[in-house]
């Protein structure tokens, strides 16, 4: 659907040359933000939010934290057993969202089963 030159639609997805990538380290998810182009700016971020799946399949937002160019966020809390995590960026109105790949975590004796 295309009617840009009648007026009636915004130009979504506009990309703002921002990637997400994310890796854990002992009970800590990081992530960050990888420019691919000079015009790469924060402020098209609205937000980062963060997802666990413990079934590959569904996935759980556990929280939301403000745009920047690198973060973190606890895993100590996390139910034992194994779950694919994933970082999504958050852009804002017409901006594209991006989600990293999944980043695998096992905790707690269920995960050594």
């Amino acid at each position: 659907w295309n009617d840009y030159n009648e007026g009636t639609e915004i130009e979504s997805g506009i990309d703002n040359c921002y990637t997400v990538s994310a890796q854990t380290s002992g009970s800590t998810l990081f992530w960050w933000l990888n420019a691919s182009s000079s015009a790469a700016n924060l402020e098209t971020v609205s937000h980062m939010e963060i997802y666990d799946s413990t079934d590959g399949q569904d996935l759980t937002l556990l929280g939301s934290a403000q745009p920047s160019m690198n973060g973190s966020w606890g895993l100590s809390k996390l139910a034992p057993g194994k779950h694919t995590l994933y970082v999504r960026m958050v852009g804002k109105n017409s901006i594209l969202n991006r989600i990293t790949p999944a980043v695998t975590y096992s905790t707690g004796a269920a995960a050594n089963s």
